[in-house]
């Protein structure tokens, strides 16, 4: 069960079907603690399909389907409905927070020497949180990408929302759109690698460790020498050390070698339960690739 909560609404995803009662139960607690009296919560489709469940949704009257908000002065145009999780991730706020400064601090360097300014690729972008905070942080070409067309509909919007015009949002297979830069010996100072769950079920765990492979080599092929690749798995069914050593695999099929930085995974508020490790399934391997 994960509630977010985002001004008066609480937005809760359920991921089995007997979190219904519990969500029932403290509902009327959070929306008191929180002074949040709307909630919109549902059972997620995953969970109902494992489990053979029926749809289940429940909205307070008067909810409203839209919401603006803001993460460190950004400001995101929030649509709950049909949305990806709770309308928005999150889990990914410090790690947006560090990208942040990772790019300002190259970005001021850069300027110091009177260098161009950086330059960022944004994979999977959905909204494109992490192209604002690098536009917001002094980035100058900011390329995202999307095979979602609501999703780079979202991205876009969210842009215009924020002025942010040195953003630009493509809408295709993140596969293809690598290989064409790759081709034409495009590279990129920052690179985000931050994908759907490859991995859901049991039975197509190969294939989603082979995407993921297979993404990183494409992304550390395009990442500038010396350049950063943040690359994330939100599969709970992939533990870290075995993401970490598709990561190596996907670097080193690319004739690249790469440091790790640090190790992340979801905020605080997030915590991972010790009889549920699937409870940390947001990683995020920030690496430095060679020169």
């Amino acid at each position: 069960l994960v509630v977010d909560r985002y001004g008066p609404v609480l937005v809760a995803e359920l991921y089995t079907e007997a979190a219904v009662p519990l969500w029932q139960a403290i509902q009327p607690a959070l929306a008191e603690a929180l002074d949040a009296p709307h909630f919109r919560a549902g059972l997620a489709k995953d969970a109902a399909r494992a489990e053979r469940a029926d749809p289940w949704e429940s909205v307070s009257e008067a909810c409203p389907e839209e919401l603006e908000v803001q993460e460190a002065g950004i400001r995101y145009r929030l649509n709950f409905r049909g949305s990806h999780k709770t309308g928005f991730f999150c889990d990914q706020r410090e790690n947006r927070a560090r990208f942040h400064q990772e790019v300002a601090r190259l970005a001021a360097r850069r300027k110091e020497e009177g260098g161009p300014a950086p330059t960022v690729l944004d994979v999977c972008c959905f909204n494109g949180g992490f192209s604002l905070v690098a536009a917001a942080a002094g980035a100058g070409d900011i390329l995202a990408l999307d095979l979602d067309e609501d999703a780079v509909a979202l991205a876009k919007a969210q842009a215009n929302l924020n002025m942010a015009n040195k953003i630009r949002v493509r809408h295709t297979d993140a596969f293809i759109y690598l290989r064409q830069l790759q081709e034409n010996g495009r590279t990129f100072d920052f690179v985000v690698l931050d994908p759907p769950k490859f991995v859901s079920q049991g039975e197509d765990r190969d294939l989603g460790m082979l995407k993921y492979r297979d993404l990183n080599m494409l992304g550390a092929i395009v990442t500038a020498p010396g350049g950063r690749l943040l690359t994330c798995s939100c599969s709970g069914r992939v533990r870290a050390l075995d993401f970490q050593e598709t990561v190596r695999q996907g670097v080193k099929r690319s004739g690249r070698n790469a440091k790790i930085e640090a190790q992340t995974g979801a905020g605080p508020d997030h915590p991972v339960a010790l009889d549920f490790p699937e409870g940390a399934y947001l990683k995020a391997l920030w690496l430095r690739l060679d020169s």
